[in-house]
């Protein structure tokens, strides 16, 4: 039977001075409220509160946010907003209430030049940025499950995910839940695409990774000899989503894009970053036109890097 065990374990890693007894009463009500009530998958609706707050658990969150997944469908399902602030508090409440009101929030796609006003309407009901964690991860949830559903609704969620949600993991900075969002809904919205994209890269899959971790510790002597010790270096096999972007913008074929990976040095400060830039480019030659410094015009989310 399912429960919330695995959400304390992994809440415990992090979360060692709280007490997590509110993990099982937010369980036990959600499974009040939803007894008997199914996701659009057809799998009863506790399985999909379960997946968001575990998730949200593996991102470690706050005690509230892991709470507000769990209960993140009840407002729907007939639970009133007093009771939710009675049992687990005004933060929890709100949290679920703000998730609430952005899943009536409707969006047409067909409607050009209409997503950004929806963005900007979003925000303004996310005053607390955990709202939006909390809705982002249950899209992704949803997205998991989406082939149950109709053509045109997939369609639809799809191409919602692609032009609202996954901007909003980007602007937040978390760069996994955005390339997961866009590549599931790539798989929707353009499946003949994705099938044969995704066909290609899997046949060099292994061949990718083994590069990855090669460069990875190329890369980890060569700042080392240099007297660069860096945070983190990171490397990983470049999404499905961005490469078809690659293909379509630039209008080649897949043997002729070359940065199929992607590698990532986080230093500690500015200096270090273009010093670390440097040492790439005495060992790599830049390609003419590729370099985009984040530092010194920083993106809309404060997001400051150097790409090459």
């Amino acid at each position: 039977m399912l429960d919330p065990q695995n959400i304390k374990v992994l809440a415990r890693g992090y979360l060692q001075d709280k007490d997590l007894s509110s993990i099982d009463r937010a369980w036990e009500f959600a499974a009040k409220v939803h007894e008997g009530q199914e996701h659009f998958s057809g799998a009863p609706y506790l399985n999909h509160v379960h997946e968001v707050a575990s998730t949200l658990a593996s991102m470690q969150m706050d005690i509230d946010t892991l709470l507000a997944g769990l209960l993140h469908g009840t407002l729907k399902r007939g639970a009133s907003l007093e009771e939710l602030e009675e049992a687990f508090g005004s933060d929890v409440a709100s949290i679920v209430d703000g998730t609430t009101r952005i899943d009536k929030v409707q969006y047409n796609n067909r409607m050009v030049g209409q997503a950004e006003g929806i963005r900007k309407m979003l925000l303004a009901i996310a005053a607390d940025i955990r709202v939006l964690l909390v809705r982002l991860v249950d899209r992704l949830a949803d997205l998991f499950v989406l082939e149950t559903l109709p053509r045109e609704q997939q369609l639809d969620i799809a191409h919602e995910t692609m032009t609202l949600y996954a901007p909003f993991a980007s602007r937040l900075g978390i760069d996994w839940l955005k390339r997961e969002l866009e590549d599931y809904s790539f798989k929707f919205l353009y499946p003949d695409e994705y099938n044969e994209l995704n066909a290609k890269m899997e046949s060099s899959l292994a061949e990718r990774e083994a590069y990855v971790s090669e460069m990875l510790n190329i890369l980890k002597v060569k700042l080392a000899e240099n007297g660069v010790v860096p945070l983190r270096v990171l490397g990983r096999p470049k999404h499905l989503y961005s490469i078809y972007k690659k293909l379509v913008a630039q209008n080649i074929e897949l043997e002729y894009v070359y940065d199929k990976v992607a590698f990532r040095i986080i230093v500690n400060t500015v200096k270090e970053c273009y010093e670390a830039l440097g040492i790439i480019h005495s060992e790599w030659a830049p390609v003419p036109g590729r370099i985009k410094d984040f530092i010194s015009a920083p993106k809309a989310n404060n997001y400051q890097s150097i790409h090459t």
